[in-house]
């Protein structure tokens, strides 16, 4: 058991240029992403557009549609074309949809933040599916248990730490813009503060996402190969 144990140590987690943990690290950057889109979005509409629980449902329900598909079209272009076409594209969406999140405002309508988010759940179906993928093809076959469980894990702690650090990023930018204004109405101050500190978190999962494409960059087609002792 503890021969086992440090195998797995040291094939899966001390070598931090490893594949495995590449691949790992980008499933866990856009896991934190998608889990912080998922809160953040549905609660500054409920604050900003006065939408009901059951009306941000609905504005969230196409892009859960739209990633079931996306995840299993891309299951099966795994196959055919490989992890790095899906994962370029699937990055390149989600830094091109992130960007567009940075300009959201009480003025932006449900229908176009359905569109934008089910947009976005296509760049995740392409990058999340591709990079655990990968990740778990570098396990030797002895070992897959023990992978699976580090994947699972990595995917627990992403939706724990994700909507932590983007709550407080959005708390306290809002925060800080009710402070520097000069008065005025309150519950307008509050829109726009919370305006304000949604856009700095998607600043911020920006740069996530922009730091998730570098890596996968690292990454080659000759990584997919399947480990089997």
């Amino acid at each position: 058991m503890s021969s086992v144990s440090y195998t797995v140590r040291k094939r899966l987690l001390v070598a931090p240029s490893s594949i495995f943990s590449r691949g790992i690290l980008l499933m866990f950057l856009v896991m934190m992403i998608q889990f912080s889109m998922m809160l953040i979005l549905p609660l500054y509409f409920q604050t900003a557009a006065s939408l009901s629980p059951l009306q941000t449902g609905f504005l969230m329900l196409p892009g859960g549609i739209t990633l079931a598909f996306t995840a299993m079209i891309g299951g099966r272009l795994f196959d055919k074309i490989g992890f790095k076409p899906l994962l370029v594209v699937g990055l390149i969406l989600l830094i091109i949809m992130l960007s567009l999140f940075t300009r959201i405002s009480s003025d932006t309508t449900t229908t176009e933040a359905t569109i934008l988010y089910a947009f976005f759940t296509i760049g995740v179906g392409l990058s999340v599916g591709p990079a655990m993928t990968l990740a778990l093809n570098q396990v030797p076959k002895a070992l897959h248990a023990h992978g699976s469980a580090i994947s699972n894990t990595i995917n627990q702690v992403s939706g724990a730490i994700g909507p932590a650090l983007y709550t407080s990023i959005m708390t306290m930018g809002s925060q800080r813009f009710i402070e520097g204004a000069e008065g005025g109405d309150q519950s307008l101050l509050e829109v726009q503060g919370m305006t304000e500190g949604v856009h700095i978190v998607y600043y911020t999962a920006l740069g996530f996402a922009a730091l998730a494409f570098v890596l996968a960059l690292t990454l080659k087609r000759k990584d997919q190969q399947l480990q089997k002792s």
